[in-house]
């Protein structure tokens, strides 16, 4: 039997032994899925849309409230869609064709109900749903063409791919074409305004860190007699503030649209967003090992002067720091300043990912990128208008991920794993799967070694 005939093979496997084989009710057992994957889905998006709302910096309206909680709603019965749609399509491809195969264990189950599922949710969540979908499944069909000895592992590929990804996306960022992308905000935090084409010194974005140092801080002395620590701290912040009146006053590039030096421009740039990025990752650590904290403080001094703590500031602010620097550089070799600058600047530059390496990321920016370069030549007429889209690679994506959660999970990202447990109450590892055993990749073995894994940990 050949590869392709062995995808379309009958297996005569009923319903209630592997999609539910708790119950023989396929009714039943879509009634207890739902109910669970609601009760999951809730408390989830609970936290999701409240911490949401409370990062917005402002007292919620009353229609903030109201738009939380319908939110919040709409997204449960997104999720709860996603659940049922697959354990009732399933049994139904079952109960109609009267067998299954390859593709009606998992993928076409899954890719009907994404598409029903989909509709329940905003619209405006959809292509933020759909990149998060396409981000891990692209992961999951390297991994799958890695097990099956198609491809072999790429060192540093998660590095290389942020590094070439992120300097098409600041080529973009710096192109007239804007698109309403949020991460463009991102990127003019991490590498500041100054950086788009045509950006002007007097326009009101003009960058917030240059109004902060604006002006020297005066040292107030204080009316006790001064101390050898007051004192030491004093010239500490007049030597401070000398150094940065240096820096801004020399140094400065006529084809550079910053203010003051570049020198401090480089420097300021990377100092804050490396602040940002250490407390960031400070307060995350924190958080997760608060129970610990409590009952060990010790444990605190132990995260702010961890490895892993600096990893992100590290990352963002060598980042911010050597774009601005290779920026600077080229727009003074080249008497101009260009955007093609952006390409080489941002590949450099890329190499810091290499201390906050993140799979999750750099598929991120990868996709992002795609993305926008097909809307801006679509909006161009280059490529063509294609309707639904996001909805299609959703759908895809979400389809290609459950077919790997069953036939083999051990491709599949851990943490996504732990989600579908969640949603499904577990009944995801406890699906029987000695009827897939006709296509040699060993679906039962390897959901067992994943069963293990999770019961050690």
């Amino acid at each position: 039997m050949t590869v392709f005939s062995k995808l379309f093979a009958p297996v005569y496997a009923p319903c209630s032994d592997y999609v539910h084989p708790w119950t023989t009710s396929c009714y039943t057992a879509s009634a207890g899925l739902l109910l669970h994957a609601l009760q999951a889905s809730f408390r989830l998006y609970v936290t999701v849309y409240v911490l949401a709302l409370l990062m917005k910096g402002h007292k919620p309206t009353a229609k903030d409230i109201r738009r939380t909680f319908y939110g919040i709603f709409q997204s449960t019965a997104f999720l709860g869609c996603h659940a049922v749609g697959f354990s009732l399509l399933a049994c139904a491809f079952r109960n109609i064709f009267g067998h299954y195969n390859f593709f009606t264990f998992a993928f076409l189950p899954t890719f009907i109900s994404s598409w029903l599922a989909i509709l329940v949710e905003r619209p405006s969540r959809r292509s933020l749903l759909s990149l998060y979908v396409t981000n891990i499944a692209s992961e999951t069909l390297y991994y799958m063409l890695v097990w099956r000895k198609v491809v072999k592992p790429i060192p540093f590929a998660d590095v290389l791919i942020f590094m070439s990804s992120i300097s098409c996306l600041l080529y973009l960022y710096r192109s007239p074409y804007r698109a309403s992308e949020s991460i463009y905000s991102l990127l003019s935090f991490i590498v500041g305004p100054h950086e788009q084409i045509g950006y002007s010194p007097d326009s009101p974005q003009s960058d917030s860190t240059s109004k902060t140092f604006s002006k020297p801080k005066k040292v107030v002395a204080s009316k006790k007699s001064p101390t050898l620590l007051h004192q030491t701290m004093t010239m500490y912040c007049q030597l401070i503030q000398i150094i940065k009146m240096y820096l801004k006053s020399v140094g400065r590039s006529d084809y550079c649209s910053h203010p003051n030096g570049c020198l401090y421009y480089c420097l300021e740039g990377g100092a804050k967003v490396f602040v940002t990025g250490y407390g960031l990752q400070l307060c995350l650590k924190i958080l997760m090992q608060l129970k610990k904290i409590i009952k060990r403080p010790t444990l605190l001094f132990r995260a702010v002067k961890s490895s892993e703590t600096f990893s992100l500031g590290v990352f963002l602010g060598g980042f911010s720091f050597l774009y601005r620097l290779i920026s600077c550089t080229l727009r003074r070799r080249m008497k101009k300043d260009s955007q093609a600058i952006a390409i080489p600047a941002g590949f450099l530059a890329g190499f810091t990912f290499y201390f906050y390496r993140s799979n999750t990321i750099a598929l991120y920016v990868m996709w992002k990128t795609l993305q926008i370069l097909y809307l801006a030549g679509r909006d161009n007429n280059i490529f063509p208008n294609v309707p639904h889209a996001s909805i299609f690679f959703h759908c895809l994506s979400t389809a290609i991920l459950f077919q790997a959660a069953i036939f083999e999970p051990q491709n599949l990202r851990s943490s996504y794993w732990n989600f579908l447990s969640n949603i499904s109450g577990g009944r995801i590892a406890i699906m029987n799967r000695k009827a897939l055993d006709l296509y040699g990749l060993e679906s039962v073995k390897m959901v067992e070694m994943i069963r293990a894994r999770h019961r050690r940990s």
